[in-house]
C-alpha cells in the first residue's frame, strides 16, 4: 500500500513544476516582446531611487533585464523542484 502523504507530495511538486515552467516562459516571452517594442507605447517612469543603478539605460531595457532575471529565477526554482521530485521516489 502506498503512503498518501508521499502521493500528495508528488502531486504538489508536479503542480509547482508546471507553475514554475509557465512563469518562466511568460517572463522570457515578455523579454522577447520587448525586442519588438512591446513596451514602447507605455508611459514608463522609473523612480529616481532605481534609475541611479542604470543611468544610461532606458526604462524598456530595464524591464527586459528584469523579465530575463525573473525567468532565470523561475528556471532555478524549477530545477530545485525537479531535484526534489527525484528524491521523493
Amino acid at each position: 500500500m502506498s503512503d498518501p502523504g508521499l502521493e500528495l507530495g508528488k502531486v504538489v511538486v508536479k503542480i509547482g513544476q508546471v507553475l514554475m515552467l509557465l512563469l518562466a516562459m511568460f517572463f522570457f516571452y515578455l523579454a522577447y516582446l520587448d525586442q519588438f517594442g512591446f513596451f514602447s507605447d507605455w508611459n514608463i517612469q522609473l523612480d529616481p531611487d532605481i534609475s541611479w543603478l542604470f543611468p544610461s539605460l532606458n526604462p524598456e531595457t530595464i524591464i527586459s533585464i528584469f523579465c530575463i532575471g525573473a525567468g532565470f529565477k523561475f528556471l532555478l526554482i524549477l530545477a530545485f523542484l525537479i531535484w526534489i521530485d527525484r528524491k521523493i521516489k
